[in-house]
């Protein structure tokens, strides 16, 4: 083998090298799929996915970690297979099952379609015609959403005040002082 040849394939057989890393780099920057961003073991696909786009614009990322960061997509189908009795499990199922169709009565498109800004819109109409009723599908979703998240160590730690051991109780002072956050 003559050195130029030596050389030529030693420098492509390097470049190989130093580019494959980017390639898996660049690779793993494309943005999930719908159906790669939580598989339920409990929901059915199509369910699991509403159940994690809605729980993602209640509680969204911020300078604090969302909801689906405290991993309340987890809570809210472990408190629905375990905790609600089958009676109220079959209804949660019905009611999250026909959601995406009364999303599309109020904003003629998929949740899945609608960009944050309609999401939250929508979402807001549906509450509001909802709110008296004791038997909603979105204010209960919305409770759990809640309890999950205050529950969960990033909405404890991290979403309100936190001292693991406190100092003196005071009981009655301003938001401000506290550092603009609820006590945990």
């Amino acid at each position: 083998m003559k050195r130029r040849e030596l050389l030529k394939n030693t420098s492509l057989w390097v470049s190989g090298l130093l580019l494959t890393p980017s390639v898996v780099v660049l690779k793993s920057c494309n943005p999930l799929k719908r159906e790669d961003k939580w598989k339920s073991d409990f929901f059915s696909s199509d369910n699991g996915n509403l159940i994690f786009e809605l729980i993602d614009t209640l509680i969204p990322n911020t300078e604090i970690p969302g909801a689906i960061e405290a991993k309340v997509h987890e809570f809210v189908e472990s408190y629905v297979r375990d905790v609600y009795n089958k009676n109220k499990r079959e209804w949660f199922i019905e009611e999250l099952s026909n959601f995406n169709d009364k999303i599309k009565k109020f904003s003629s498109k998929s949740f899945f379609k609608l960009n944050i800004i309609e999401k939250i819109n929508t979402l807001n109409e549906i509450q509001k015609k909802e709110s008296g009723n004791s038997a909603s599908f979105y204010i209960d979703l919305k409770k759990l959403v809640i309890r999950g998240y205050f529950n969960s160590k990033i909405g404890v730690t991290q979403a309100l005040n936190y001292r693991p051991i406190p100092g003196t109780f005071k009981g009655c002072i301003p938001l401000s002082e506290s550092g603009g956050k609820l006590w945990s």
